[in-house]
């Protein structure tokens, strides 16, 4: 991690396995993946105290934002997306504007809160308390204990008679995400990955033309923009004909020229697509010129927000002309 670089044959050393890690992290849990994979109902690994994207940042950056005004509301409120169903609804929370900077504020109401904790929270968040309006929406079944909640918190009730205390609904939403340069180096990580297993053309992934893409998935150095962009289209040329996107999964192709680019798509599939990100590997290392070898496959989730476990399959591409040509040029400055 230090600059210097000992390849490892079927192992990965311990600071690079931490620091792969939270790359890994912050692709699943704090960018665009992790709204699609809340969405789709994408679980993950087991964890205990496990936050959603929309409670903490892996990176420590801020959670992702869902601001929205609902079909009752009168001010902004914050949003999640609720795995079990795929839908958007209002955090369980004491929403209000703050009154320093005028953005939406949401104190979470968790189970097992008393009021102090509560107004402890709302303190901290730069609640003014008095007659400041805010609104708690919640189930019809949890409406007894919230308000009591509040109540012990402090809070007036004549704000709380005229909040919306509805069941979860939908809005039109506008979403904000805090990205560092791990995200951009886990999707290279998966692209690069993917070249390796499949040693297209022969080529083991230790060659100097990836150096940098090495480089950079490990230590980060150099531009992100020098080797991922997010780009528009789905990776299927053709998706609206044979085995398409119609239902989700990823999409990962790569296609060996001058230079080796791969193509990553996420959470794909129909409502969700129109983007992917385009990776840029490296040059062509052989000395000798070979006929361009490519691969292509789409691993299909086969499993339902309702099942207790994630589950999928791999399909391969048919042919790699339904993929789009890898071009790469960088966006200007």
């Amino acid at each position: 991690m230090n600059g210097s670089e000992l390849v490892l044959r079927n192992r990965v050393c311990a600071d690079c396995n931490s620091e792969l890690g939270k790359a890994d992290a912050e692709l699943c849990l704090a960018g665009p993946v992790a709204l699609y994979r809340a969405k789709i109902g994408i679980k993950g690994r087991p964890r205990p105290h496990k936050h959603t994207a929309f409670e903490k940042n892996a990176s420590g950056q801020p959670p992702i934002e869902l601001v929205g005004i609902g079909p009752d509301g009168t001010t902004p409120t914050l949003w999640e997306v609720d795995p079990s169903t795929g839908l958007a609804m209002e955090q369980r929370a004491v929403h209000f504007i703050s009154p320093t900077t005028g953005e939406p504020v949401a104190v979470r109401l968790r189970p097992g809160m008393d009021g102090a904790a509560l107004k402890t929270e709302l303190y901290t968040a730069g609640f003014p308390f008095g007659d400041y309006p805010a609104q708690v929406p919640c189930d019809s079944e949890d409406l007894d204990w919230v308000q009591k909640l509040c109540d012990d918190a402090g809070l007036r009730s004549d704000w709380r008679e005229q909040s919306t205390c509805v069941a979860p609904r939908q809005a039109r939403l506008r979403a904000r995400m805090t990205m560092t340069d791990r995200h951009h180096r886990a999707v290279a990580k998966v692209a690069f990955n993917y070249l390796m297993y499949f040693s297209l053309l022969g080529m083991s992934g230790d060659e100097g033309s990836f150096s940098a893409v090495r480089d950079f998935i490990r230590c980060g150095k150099r531009d992100p923009e020098d080797f991922v962009k997010i780009v528009r289209g789905d990776v299927l040329a053709d998706a609206g004909a044979g085995r398409n996107t119609r239902e989700y999964g990823h999409l990962v192709g790569v296609l060996i020229g001058s230079p080796v680019v791969a193509r990553v798509q996420f959470c794909a599939g129909r409502e969700l697509g129109g983007w992917h990100f385009a990776v840029r590997l490296g040059d062509y290392p052989l000395r000798v010129a070979m006929p361009p070898e490519s691969r292509g496959h789409f691993f299909r989730i086969t499993s339902e927000p309702s099942d207790r476990a994630d589950a999928g399959e791999v399909i391969e591409l048919d042919s790699i002309t339904r993929i789009i040509p890898a071009t790469w040029a960088r966006p200007p400055r």
